[in-house]
């Protein structure tokens, strides 16, 4: 009799461990899915305030000239973009490494921003290196006609900076023809531009004078291929953990690149007093 109870609880204990387990997994689960749920209702939960507040902004402005518009726009839209970078960098513990051409993050200028397509929040990457340079204000996109219909992005970037992913898509090893049909450049050099930055991840910046940049169509074509050739072969060697001469060229100078955790927090706890009263 003692035997078949001592085997009863013996089941009884690995039953309960199970459970146990299950419980933890089952946590551990909901918790990820809360810090992605969360912070996206959040974001998109101040979208309201923040219309009303930029509609008000742009009749109060109507009959001032046109710049005064445009800084109070840069110094709002920064507010909100910070506000998501508060929850990208610090919510999600994100530590940034920078490698490349360092000198230049911190250098004001007018870019074209050339990065891989890779995944739906690339562009938060983006924003991490502007707001680096203080420049996360003046963030625009070129974009999918079909991303007109976000509320507030399809609509609301107008020409400052301009952030292009030549793939045109996501990459997809699988689909190697999407490649071909975004081959689609640059008639003419702009002028006003002062520097290119390509970035890729992991992330490395390479800072291109546009005074280097071919005029020629054909050219350009060819330095643009083999920028990308060079750009791939350093992913493949990132990714593969080669100490091939590419990889360490590009991996040689790099460091930890903090958040600004102040500024944030400051730009999320003024959108977060905003939306308060209509929680």
């Amino acid at each position: 009799m003692a035997s078949l109870f001592t085997k009863w609880l013996q089941k009884v204990i690995v039953l309960a461990k199970q459970f146990l387990k299950v419980v933890e997994k089952s946590c551990e689960l909901c918790l990820k899915h809360v810090k992605m749920v969360v912070p996206t209702i959040v974001m998109f939960g101040v979208v309201p305030q923040y219309f009303l507040i930029w509609i008000t902004w742009r009749f109060m402005s109507c009959l001032l000239p046109s710049w005064i518009y445009q800084a109070g726009d840069d110094i709002y839209y920064t507010v909100y973009q910070k506000f998501v970078l508060f929850f990208f960098e610090h919510i999600t513990g994100t530590k940034l490494f920078l490698y490349g051409n360092l000198e230049f993050v911190s250098k004001k200028e007018r870019v074209i921003y050339i990065s891989n397509h890779q995944s739906t929040v690339d562009w938060v990457i983006v924003h991490m290196i502007a707001d680096r340079q203080g420049s996360i204000g003046h963030v625009r996109y070129v974009m999918k006609d079909s991303l007109q219909l976000v509320p507030l992005y399809g609509f609301y970037f107008y020409e400052t900076w301009m952030v292009i992913f030549p793939e045109g898509t996501r990459f997809n090893p699988e689909a190697s023809e999407m490649i071909e049909k975004s081959q689609s450049f640059a008639k003419r050099e702009v002028e006003f531009v002062t520097g290119c930055r390509d970035v890729v991840l992991s992330v490395h910046i390479n800072r291109i004078d546009m005074r280097s940049v071919p005029v020629q169509d054909s050219d350009f074509k060819a330095w643009l291929h083999n920028l990308f050739h060079k750009k791939d072969r350093i992913l493949d060697d990132y990714y593969s953990g080669k100490n091939s001469p590419s990889n360490h060229i590009a991996l040689s100078k790099g460091c930890r690149s903090p958040a600004k955790l102040l500024s944030n927090f400051g730009c999320f706890l003024f959108l977060a007093t905003l939306s308060a009263p209509f929680v």
